[in-house]
């Protein structure tokens, strides 16, 4: 195989991991927000799950892929969460909470992605190839969940933060 092509899959590689977790991580987020607000959509629809195949948009993991590839930076999506914010308790600071959500867990496994980092660091400096990795890994799920989280937030349909401007 040429090297870019093995550059190519290890970038996707590199990737996929935090990329899933931060879209299905995003949409729980979503789906257990509007629970505590009072909507079992999400729920009783099977979607308060970590399996990526109740998550996983064949679009959105498409332009993931081309991203990957193509792109300097990476991105793609998931099938949102049904959300009936008439059945929250309070309509309009239910979507609130529920727009916050995804972007929310996107600033957390920021935080849990840059706290591993940290405490990979001084192995990786050291070590060959397994803590070296990790450390890769760990930057790649800051980038994913910071693009993530401030894209979201654009006050543009059907984004998040339109949502919460509304």
């Amino acid at each position: 195989m040429s090297n870019d092509i093995l550059m190519s899959i290890q970038r996707i590689l590199l990737f996929a991991v935090p990329f899933m977790f931060a879209v299905i991580l995003h949409e729980l987020g979503h789906g257990y927000a509007a629970l505590l607000q009072g909507d079992d959509t999400a729920k009783q629809a099977g979607r308060l799950s970590l399996n990526p195949i109740h998550h996983l948009d064949p679009t959105g993991t498409a332009f993931f892929v081309l991203t990957s590839l193509f792109s300097p930076f990476v991105f793609g999506w998931a099938k949102p969460v049904p959300v009936n914010p008439m059945r929250f308790r309070n309509p309009r600071k239910g979507m609130i909470w529920v727009s916050l959500a995804g972007p929310g867990a996107n600033i957390a496994q920021l935080l849990f992605w840059a706290l591993l980092a940290l405490a990979v660091a001084p192995m990786a400096a050291q070590a060959d190839n397994m803590f070296r990795s990790l450390e890769h890994i760990c930057f790649a799920g800051m980038l994913v969940n910071l693009i993530l989280a401030i894209f979201n937030m654009l006050p543009i349909p059907p984004l998040d933060g339109s949502k919460f401007l509304a």
